[in-house]
């Protein structure tokens, strides 16, 4: 697409947002806005599906609510765009560089996001059904809320990253293999499917077995520390 028919595109856009009566809404779907630079655009509830974005740039850039199921985004750099609610399901974010990106409610089931920055993005209540996140970067990430069943984690970074309200992630690097989580009493260690907490070293489903039973309690200095335990158990356990 050419770079005077997107500015106007977008420009119309702009005026629809704002109620005008020449405003129209953007419907790029299947657009090719390859090494588009999109810094700072507003678009917010456009409909992007199946857009070609490869390499785009999009800093700052303004997607909220905006429909991009199925848009290649490979290699784009959306760092600090704001993405809340947008859908991007099946998306292609692979290698995407979305570092303090906001991303809170958005829906990216299926969607490939592996080898991405996700640095210090906020992805509270998003909804990651069976994504793929090997080898994506996290750290100091918050999932806090996020749906991450089925999720591909296999060697993503969740250095710092917050998976709940009262739980975070070690300041060691981490991987789905091998997780440690900080704030506790006892050192709480994850290595593949297993759970270590303290010196009681179980498998994920003996642990279930153990937390229904309401053993160990003696590992926890209180209940609230308990409970915490039983997250992390139910967090793994959604990986």
């Amino acid at each position: 697409m050419k770079t005077e028919e997107l500015a106007k595109i977008i420009a119309n856009h702009g005026k629809w947002l704002n109620n005008e009566e020449d405003g129209k809404k953007a419907d790029l779907s299947g657009a090719d806005l390859s090494c588009a630079v999109l810094r700072g655009a507003d678009l917010s509830g456009a409909v992007l599906r199946g857009a070609v974005l490869r390499g785009a740039v999009l800093r700052y850039a303004v997607l909220r609510c905006a429909v991009l199921s199925g848009a290649v985004l490979r290699g784009a750099v959306l760092r600090g765009a704001d993405l809340s609610g947008a859908v991007l399901s099946g998306a292609d974010l692979s290698y995407a560089v979305l570092r303090c990106a906001d991303l809170s409610g958005a829906v990216l089931r299926g969607a490939d996001l592996s080898c991405a920055d996700l640095s210090c993005a906020v992805l509270r209540g998003a909804v990651l059904r069976g994504a793929d996140l090997s080898c994506a970067v996290l750290s100091g990430a918050d999932l806090s809320g996020a749906d991450l069943s089925g999720a591909d984690l296999s060697c993503a970074v969740l250095r710092g990253a917050v998976l709940s309200d009262e739980i975070t992630c070690g300041d060691n690097e981490i991987i789905k293999s091998h997780m440690q989580f900080t704030g506790l009493q006892y050192n709480v260690l994850s290595f593949n499917s297993y759970l270590r907490i303290g010196c009681k070293l179980h498998t994920l489903d003996e642990w279930g077995e153990i937390f229904r039973k309401g053993e160990y309690r003696e590992l926890a200095k209180n209940d609230g520390e308990y409970e915490k335990f039983r997250k992390i158990y139910k967090l793994l356990k959604q990986i």
